[in-house]
């Protein structure tokens, strides 16, 4: 599946994962025009013609995945201690403050 940057559309071969993420997404590689077809199985004396059916414009997309690279903010966001790791820090330390109230060491 190919890669590219998000940002240029430039196709990328080895993306640095350790400062940005990969995600799922789609790319247009073509425009098909309408046209019309004749249906299988209408073409009779008379009707030599045959019935026509229109296909109407549409795009072909291909499967890709697009490359973010960490903005300054998202890497300070993701560098903070977690929710879990702020509540042990702060029972430490409360810990650590009641042993020193009660004259412990």
């Amino acid at each position: 599946m190919k890669i590219y940057d998000e940002l240029t559309g430039a196709e990328l071969t080895a993306p640095d994962e350790s400062a940005g993420y990969l995600y799922a997404g789609q790319r247009v590689v073509k425009h098909v025009a309408e046209t019309t077809e004749i249906m299988a199985g209408t073409v009779t004396a008379d009707c030599p013609q045959g019935l026509r059916r229109i296909i109407p414009a549409h795009d072909v997309y291909e499967d890709c995945q697009y490359y973010h690279a960490y903005t300054e903010e998202e890497l300070a966001e993701r560098d903070k201690p977690t929710l879990q790791e702020q509540v042990d820090a702060n029972a430490a330390a409360i810990l650590e403050l009641a042993q020193m109230l009660a004259g412990g060491e």
